[in-house]
């Protein structure tokens, strides 16, 4: 808390110092505004995107949202969108398993996902990966082993 107080009247400081009409008031408010900008995802935001990013995508049993919002995948094109929902459709359980704290060849998150009861090994599952502001968020296009995780989460699911 202290640091988090510190960084505060940190940036009021510079910035009165940098601003030009010395307003604090308005310092406060443009470096308070930057600061939301840069923030980084705790934990349990980054879950809570990769949740609804698997749902709003359709690899849950639930109705995915409309075909323009859906994010394509590395091979999506190759098939037609019919075929890329009827695959994606209740693959994949809706409460993450588990968390990997980086991405793959970068920093970040990745949110793993078991498989739903199928034709797949239950001992792999799927990551949704995004760089640590919640950005760029995309499925990964390989299987993770679910021993790789970083931290297992309890779930509701199981």
């Amino acid at each position: 808390m202290k640091i988090i107080l510190s960084a505060l009247i940190a940036f009021v400081v510079i910035g009165g110092l940098l601003n030009p009409n010395n307003n604090l008031a308005n310092a406060f408010s443009t470096n308070l505004q930057n600061a939301k900008e840069n923030k980084l995802l705790s934990e349990e935001e980054a879950i809570s995107l990769a949740e609804d990013f698997i749902i709003k995508n359709g690899y849950t049993n639930l109705p995915p949202v409309e075909r323009e919002k859906i994010t394509p995948e590395l091979l999506d094109k190759l098939v037609s969108f019919e075929l890329v929902m009827k695959l994606r459709h209740n693959s994949l359980q809706p409460k993450a398993y588990g968390v990997i704290k980086k991405r793959p060849n970068s920093s970040g998150w990745t949110i793993i996902f078991t498989r739903t009861i199928g034709e797949f090994d239950t001992k792999n599952g799927r990551g949704v990966s995004m760089d640590l502001k919640g950005e760029n968020i995309l499925m990964e296009p390989r299987e993770f082993l679910l021993t790789t995780v970083d931290k297992k989460l309890e779930s509701e699911s199981k």
